[in-house]
């Protein structure tokens, strides 16, 4: 057990609450407060939502609906976590691995758009990893249709993301999927949701997420997927989104510690002008750093912290994809590290973990 971790969900009394009010009920499956999550998501955000059973499958839901099916090419960035990909093989596609950009860590703008018109892609799935958020490909998206008649859907994986804004906005492409996952910034347990643009889209996530069943009860007009989020999550989800604000405030508060605290050799992720960051985990880069060594020492000193995903997860593993020379991705995962950002840390602890980082990146 460590000292510190990497990340500490919050749940009080609220949430109990709202727990033993479904059980009271007698509704476990979707009803009121599923569709009450999805209220409060869609004001939030500006979008239509449909809260399922995980972040992954919201991504699957997503390409199903933008019409990626077997055979397709998918773009995505070599940072990301392996669901990312692993979405994109349930449809029989075939993911694109492209290099993410120096500043920001997130998905190359250029090679993205070099990849789509190599490949001749069918969608692109930016990340806003830890938080920041990615390139805006939907200017991009309009001019290239106008231009060859191919529309190219963009799906962002904004699984690490709630809070983040693009230019003053919730980013969102053709869809965005979230993940309420134990360690994000708002936890059902386990859980997510598709936002979307087009109502049309929208219908047809809901459709395939309950087994594709048409009005008539027990006929089905498609393959579907059981991928439903239950009530108890979703009473869950409706109080931590009312706590967001809190939330993000402390962790914006952990951020500004480690800012603090951490001497200039110290890479930490960008962001582009006039975003602002999800704060979802706080990480940087120290070139020359050995980071699987300096991660064994936190360990040992009860610090639990990670790797920035590893690009040889995708593009090595992954024996259905295709990949450009990966350096940026390369050198992220070698001298990078996720330190731990929640909200329960406090002062004291932000500058242990700082003190130690330090200590074990100066020891050979």
């Amino acid at each position: 057990m460590m000292d510190i971790q990497f990340g500490d969900a919050v749940l009080g009394i609220q949430e109990r609450e709202a727990v033993l009010r479904v059980l009271d009920s007698g509704r476990l499956t979707r009803g009121e407060r599923c569709e009450s999550f999805e209220a409060a998501l869609t004001g939030l955000t500006g979008y239509g939502s449909h809260v399922v059973s995980s972040g992954t499958a919201a991504l699957h839901l997503a390409l199903l609906a933008a019409g990626v099916k077997k055979g397709d090419r998918v773009v995505v960035p070599a940072t990301t976590y392996i669901a990312t990909a692993n979405a994109i093989l349930y449809c029989g596609a075939k993911p694109v691995v492209v290099d993410v950009d120096r500043e920001t860590w997130t998905m190359s703008a250029e090679r993205a758009i070099e990849a789509v018109e190599e490949h001749k892609a069918t969608a692109i799935m930016p990340v806003h990893l830890y938080g920041a958020p990615a390139a805006d490909f939907l200017q991009w998206r309009d001019d290239y249709y106008r231009a060859t008649g191919r529309l190219v859907r963009v799906i962002e994986d904004a699984a690490e993301s709630l809070g983040c804004l693009r230019s003053g906005e919730h980013p969102c492409g053709d869809f965005a999927c979230l993940s309420f996952f134990g360690s994000k910034t708002i936890t059902t347990g386990e859980g997510g949701a598709v936002l979307y643009r087009d109502e049309m889209l929208g219908r047809r996530v809901r459709h395939l997420a309950g087994q594709a069943q048409t009005k008539t009860r027990y006929l089905h007009d498609a393959c579907g997927w059981n991928y439903r989020m239950t009530e108890v999550a979703a009473a869950i989800g409706e109080q931590q989104l009312r706590r967001l604000p809190a939330f993000l405030a402390a962790r914006q508060q952990v951020f500004w510690w480690y800012d603090q605290f951490l001497s200039r050799k110290w890479v930490r992720q960008k962001l582009w002008k006039d975003d602002s960051h999800g704060m979802w985990a706080y990480a940087v880069r120290r070139v020359g750093m050995d980071a699987p060594r300096v991660i064994r020492r936190m360990a040992m000193a009860g610090i639990e912290t990670r790797p920035i995903f590893p690009w040889v997860t995708i593009h090595r593993h992954l024996k259905n994809a295709d990949a450009e020379p990966l350096p940026m991705a390369g050198a992220l995962h070698r001298e990078g590290i996720v330190l731990p950002t929640h909200v329960n840390l406090t002062r004291d602890d932000v500058r242990r973990v700082c003190d130690e980082l330090e200590a074990a990146a100066d020891t050979r």
